[in-house]
């Protein structure tokens, strides 16, 4: 892997070189001492357990150069905001000095223009791919200047052809046939191999025929990535906004805005079958109120509402029969929404069935804030007071409501051909109702001082306290295990919350619908200074300190409050795996009940607190010209992370029985005992435009090492958890350049060839980055102790030097079955690819009248059309190991006009 590093660091020494000959680039320049963005660092959350976007958000998918369009460049001067000198920039301008203003716009792309991805087959049209954004805005002034309304629409439109590569089983594999298989196939019910790696067509459970009709039949010639999937995602969404400003005198300024949005998406997967259909609409309004009652003081009051309506169907709900028509006893859909394939998960193939359906939910937010101003000498206070009343409602998570099975190749030595026999490793299903509906109110009242000592010295200090209200449900549907414990007592119980055994056993302070006992400690201080030595300012020194907190996320809460028994819970049968003991034909008849999962949040548990420190050295070297050093480092403590508990030691025989709580199945608890620690070194150059360009260039070089696993390797012990997290090294480069041609000199005084050549800017932005680091685990159960996720032993050197390829990405010969009962291959031990991407546009500004100009715009994302790899499979134990099956989008060619007026 050193090769890659060393790539990437040429790569990004000859950018900074490239950006220094050609005098290019931007990014905002923080000139304030202490209220700029607070950037939060080192913080992971949980692969598949984080915080979650929901609705229509920025599609960072669909980069449109915003990131050029507008920016802020300003000089290294001490002050608050208000006093910053700072220039706006826009190539699409806005303000206009006429009653009525506004502007029309259109973005095209299509596969016409595009580049071919890596894994696109060639000889083949490229997959289809049309991208529209139009729209408008459009606004006026009413009784002279004291009222100002804009509206605006913008729509998209995008029709893009997917490459996705999977593992789909063969004709022949599907009669039985695994000749092919480098390895003996055996029959579990003999302990011997079956002869020719033949399954008779007898032993094939007839169900398994019935799920495979779901999965279409290889259409590509690699053996491992044999199906590519090219049917296009579909997304139509209209945004549209109203804003209106009422100046009613100098004292008194009102402002309410309003924004709806509406999102209708075909989300494809690698099986064609299994398409995800979304629907979102999503209200926005505020109003604001700000009254100056002196020269020293202002107060402001805000409003804020939101409401977000989300749903996510598979394409196969509302098929009234499908799920019963597979004949699996034991799951039955409750609704034409629940209807679907089952979800099966066979290692080292294409997973398949109806995953994450139903998934919906509905968010309303309320957030009243009011802030307070007062400057006295040399001092401006600021003091309010913000309130967020949060209601989610009707969430549903797409849990195991059709069934969950898991095939490892436990039994035969490949997952599918313990598929074909009928025989997973686990088995899920859903039981009761899983509608849980919440509410919570945050609260925030902050002081903050901004003192300006002298001409050379600021310092400003302040105090925040926070209360984040833990979620409740808004009905008597709480129930969680007590004492919740890594290893359970088999004295323990499930208790609901608000009865009297809860209260009896010290959760009175949790609530009726309740669990966790509110954390009423979070005070944030907060102090930063700047100091700037000499007459002309060109050199400040800054430094910072500050505490914040981060609340448990309502998804947690969503996730782990309101999903046990007796409400809604999931049964799981599991099976050893050195001796089959479930059956496709009847998963959930196990000897005895199947086990009952427990998800649960600590009583107790603690807002993550993190400690945030800065120091920064700017210099304005020459006129407009600035360079900054910073160091900035981040400490978190009590981070959120889900522990796996009530686990088995590593050892023979079933594993229910070896449960520390027999009674009871895999336990899985939200806990705060996550940690990291970030240090960066960042250095950045930039020039503020003048003489038609401008230009921001930035490096860093960062460690961040946490303990945020998405699934531990061994629970008891957790220190062994703790590895590199992000990505450690970072260029960015933003420019803007009026380019010269069409001056004199370039085409003399022809007015055509002015006319035709001048005028053109260059403006992009260029991203390079080292890949993230990432771990391998190994197939199936290996070491019997109820969890997947286990890794292999290393027995070579993850350093070393390796030349990467798409078909090894690393090293695939250092590792081994694990000889005990955890593997010795550490967390993150490898990183994956990294990002070079080049984004270009070129655009033309025509004036057509004083107030009337028309803008032509070319724009390249990915203009060099550099292969930007995705993560590779981190399974050992089956062939697709340590392969790449996916890339990153090839070059994309955009065209824009806009007429502003």
């Amino acid at each position: 892997m050193h090769s890659s590093l060393t790539a990437t660091l040429r790569t990004a020494f000859v950018s900074i070189v490239l950006a220094l000959i050609c005098s290019i680039p931007t990014q905002a320049w923080q000139g304030q001492s202490g209220e700029g963005s607070k950037k939060v660092a080192g913080r992971e959350s949980n692969p598949g357990e984080g915080e979650q976007q929901r609705g229509p958000q920025p599609r960072s998918d669909e980069r449109d150069m915003s990131a050029i369009r507008d920016f802020r460049v300003s000089p290294p001067d001490l002050g608050n905001a208000s006093s910053t000198i700072s220039e706006v920039i826009n190539l699409f301008p806005q303000s206009k000095r006429r009653r009525i203003h506004g502007s029309i716009y259109e973005f095209h792309r299509n596969d016409n223009l595009d580049a071919r991805n890596f894994f696109d087959p060639v000889g083949e049209p490229l997959p289809e791919f049309k991208r529209n954004q139009f729209g408008f805005n459009v606004g006026g002034s009413l009784l002279g200047d004291r009222i100002h309304l804009l509206g605006s629409f913008d729509g998209l439109r995008i029709n893009r052809g997917s490459t996705l590569l999977s593992r789909v089983p063969t004709a022949g594999q599907r009669g039985g046939d695994f000749s092919q298989l480098e390895i003996p196939l055996i029959d579990p019910a003999t302990g011997q191999p079956f002869e020719d790696n033949r399954i008779p067509e007898q032993r094939i459970n007839p169900i398994s025929m019935k799920l495979l009709e779901f999965v279409p039949l290889p259409n590509q010639n690699d053996p491992d990535r044999n199906f590519i999937n090219s049917r296009p995602r579909i997304t139509n969404q209209d945004s549209w906004s109203i804003r209106g400003d009422y100046h009613i005198n100098d004292s008194n300024k009102l402002l309410a805005r309003y924004e709806y949005t509406t999102l209708d998406e075909r989300r494809v997967q690698p099986i064609p079958f299994f398409d995800e259909l979304q629907t979102n609409t999503r209200h926005d309004g505020e109003i604001s109120y700000a009254r100056t009652f002196s020269r020293q003081l202002l107060v402001e009051f805000e409003l804020d509402v939101s409401r977000n309506v989300n749903e996510e169907l598979s394409v196969n709900s509302g098929q009234e029969g499908l799920l019963a028509s597979f004949g699996i006893p034991g799951i039955e859909a409750r609704g034409p929404a629940d209807e679907g394939v089952p979800d099966v998960r066979l290692t080292g193939y294409a997973d398949f069935g109806d995953r994450n359906s139903p998934d919906s939910r509905v968010s309303n937010t309320y957030s009243p804030r009011i802030q307070a101003t007062y400057a006295y000498g040399s001092h401006t206070f600021r003091f309010g007071v913000d309130y967020d009343v949060h209601r989610p409602g009707n969430n549903r998570t797409g849990t195991a409501l059709r069934g969950r099975f898991f095939f490892d190749g436990d039994f035969t030595g490949d997952a599918l051909a313990d598929f074909l026999l009928g025989l997973p490793s686990s088995a899920s299903r859903a039981v009761g109702t899983d509608r849980i509906d919440l509410k919570a109110t945050y609260q925030r009242y902050f002081f903050r001082d901004q003192w300006r000592i002298n001409s050379q010295f600021d310092l400003s200090f302040g105090l925040s306290y926070n209360y984040f209200e833990p979620f409740q449900s808004t009905i008597d549907n709480v129930s969680g295990f007590l004492p919740l414990d890594f290893e359970p007592s088999p004295d323990g119980e499930i208790v609901q919350a608000g009865s009297p055994r809860a209260i009896e056993l010290g959760l009175a302070d949790a609530g009726r619908r309740g669990l966790v006992i509110p954390d009423r400690n979070d005070w944030e201080p907060f102090v930063s200074l700047a100091y700037s030595p000499g007459a002309n300012r060109r050199i400040v020194v800054r430094a910072s300190y500050d505490i914040d907190y981060e609340p448990v996320s309502r998804f947690r809460f969503i996730r782990n409050l309101g999903r046990n028994f007796p409400f809604y819970f999931t049964e799981t049968a599991q099976s050893s795996s050195e001796v089959p003991e479930l059956d496709l034909s009847d998963p959930f008849a196990m000897a005895g009940s199947p086990e009952i999962t427990v998800h649960g949040i600590e009583p107790r548990i603690r807002n993550a607190y993190f400690q945030n420190w800065k120091l920064v050295l700017q210099n304005e070297f020459i006129q407009r010209w600035n360079l900054e050093f910073e160091y900035e480092g981040t400490k978190g403590t009590g981070m959120l992370r889900t522990l796996p508990a009530n686990v088995p030691l590593p050892g023979p025989g079933s594993i229910q029985p070896r449960r520390p709580n027999p009674e009871f199945g895999s336990f899985s608890i939200q806990s705060s005992g996550g940690s990291s620690i970030r240090h960066a070194f960042e250095v950045e150059m930039s020039r503020r435009l003048a003489d038609g360009f401008a230009f921001s260039s930035e490096f860093t070089w960062s460690r961040t090492i946490n303990d945020l696993f998405g699934r531990a390797a061994n629970p008891r012990d957790l220190a062994s958890e703790r590895g590199p997290s992000g990505s450690p090294l970072v260029f960015s480069l933003n420019y803007i350049w009026d380019l010269p041609f069409g001056r004199d000199g370039w085409t003399g005084s022809h007015p055509l060839l002015r006319s035709l050549l001048g005028g053109w800017r260059l403006a992009g932005v260029t991203r390079i980055r080292k890949g993230e680091p990432f771990s391998v685990d190994v197939t199936g159960d290996p070491n019997n102790d109820g969890r997947g996720g286990d890794r292999p032993d290393l027995i070579g050197n993850a350093n070393g030097d390796f030349q990467s390829t798409v078909d090894e990405w690393f090293d695939t010969s250092i590792f081994g079955p694990a000889a005990g009962g955890f593997g010795t291959a550490g967390r993150n031990i490898f990183y994956s690819p990294g990002v070079h991407v080049w984004d270009l546009a070129f655009s033309k500004q025509a004036r057509l009248s004083d107030s009337d100009t028309l803008e032509f715009r070319i724009e390249l994302f990915n203009a060099f059309n550099h292969v930007n790899f995705e993560r590779p499979n981190t399974t050992f134990g089956t062939s697709l190991f340590g392969k790449i099956f996916g890339a990153r989008r090839s070059r994309e060619i955009e065209i824009a006009l806009k007429y502003s007026f």
